[in-house]
């Protein structure tokens, strides 16, 4: 993880959500899907590390190829999870998250104008993300392949998720659509004579999204003490102050969260607060 990169993603814990330009945010992951029936003429490339620098390095390749899906500059991130408010209220019953299922394989680019959380497919034509949803909501896909979220109460209707893209090791673009199974969002990509890796972006035309920012194991064992979380937050952020600020005014809380997620084998991400930052243990993807 770079730290420039990763300072932006610091950075923008101290902001709580408050981002007022039109966001968009790729879902993505690599699921086990049963074989999709255009699959059969696909071209295998050498399967890619399944480390996140490996994940990066296949991103920026296809982003290279297809310049403007992602704005230039974009900063990087190992987070697989990304949050928001609903109405730009900050509280739990306008909270949405929607969760990778495989985040190992799924990485943010985020800028002033778009998040996006991204996806590398090795093999299938699938990818799936959970999605916790207010419970007056639900997902709904649209004609144009969009994805919006409906009022059960109001029938209101939110743009949520623009209709999908994805590209192959070459730059071809893929056929791509979504359909929604319960609380899960299932990307399906047509793949025919397509070079793996696949990126895969859906994106959000919803405001107020934000990272969520993932420690992985060592961090987490380290930020069992207040000052073990400045040491990695100093890390990530690169010493930049507004960051480590909000490690700092949060340092206490974050610190009880790791205790608990270390004992238990767990890791601990931190996301936006109105004060600081927040910490909230997790298992799986970057977890290692």
């Amino acid at each position: 993880m770079k730290k420039k990169r990763v300072s932006t993603q610091l950075v923008r814990l101290c902001i709580a959500g408050a981002i007022t330009a039109a966001m968009t945010l790729g879902l993505g992951s690599v699921a086990t899907a049963a074989p999709a029936p255009h699959t059969a003429q696909s071209v295998q490339s050498e399967p890619t590390g399944s480390d996140k620098a490996g994940v990066r390095s296949v991103v920026d390749a296809a982003l290279k190829n297809r310049p403007g899906l992602v704005p230039t500059g974009a900063a990087t991130s190992n987070a697989s999870i990304a949050a928001g408010h609903l109405g730009g209220e900050n509280n739990p019953d306008t909270l949405v998250t929607v969760s990778a299922a495989h985040g190992a394989k799924s990485i943010i680019k985020s800028s002033d104008s778009s998040t996006s959380l991204i996806t590398v497919l090795e093999s299938g034509s699938s990818a799936s993300f959970e999605m916790k949803l207010p419970a007056d909501y639900r997902a709904e896909v649209q004609d144009d392949g969009s994805v919006s979220l409906v009022s059960l109460s109001t029938n209101q209707s939110i743009r949520f998720i623009e209709a999908p893209w994805a590209v192959d090791a070459v730059g071809k673009t893929l056929e791509t659509s979504y359909r929604v199974e319960g609380s899960t969002l299932v990307q399906s990509v047509v793949t025919d004579g397509a070079v793996y890796p696949i990126v895969a972006d859906p994106q959000f035309g919803w405001m107020g999204i934000f990272p969520v920012v993932q420690f992985n194991r060592a961090e987490t064992a380290t930020s069992t003490t207040a000052a073990g979380v400045l040491t990695v937050c100093s890390k990530l952020s690169g010493g930049l102050p507004v960051a480590l600020g909000a490690c700092a005014i949060s340092a206490v809380q974050i610190a009880l969260q790791a205790v608990i997620a270390n004992a238990n084998g767990e890791c601990i991400q931190l996301a936006p607060a109105p004060v600081g930052a927040m910490a909230f243990r997790y298992s799986g993807g970057y977890c290692s």
